[in-house]
């Protein structure tokens, strides 16, 4: 799984600025210690500020564990709330 990690701005910040998140209608939040909490190890990938979650596994329970691990979606900053 594929996540940003806003380091050095705002979540509205790195919304606006990484392309690849403006196509984004909604965005989850969460923090590298919450994902780190559930089991979750995080490895730096691609360029600054790109990383992905390790997922041990594909069992339910893992997955449910990581959804539990973001927030529920808000809209995407870097489009006004839109779709």
């Amino acid at each position: 799984m594929s996540v940003f990690l806003a380091i050095d701005a705002t979540v509205d910040e790195l919304c606006r600025d990484r392309p690849e998140l403006q196509r984004y209608g909604k965005v989850r939040l969460t923090t590298a210690g919450r994902l780190r909490t559930l089991g979750f190890a995080l490895v730096p990938t691609l360029d600054r500020p790109h990383y992905d979650v390790v997922l041990p596994d594909l069992a339910d329970g893992t997955l449910d564990r990581l959804e539990l691990g973001f927030d529920r979606p808000i809209p995407n900053p870097a489009r006004g709330g839109s779709d």
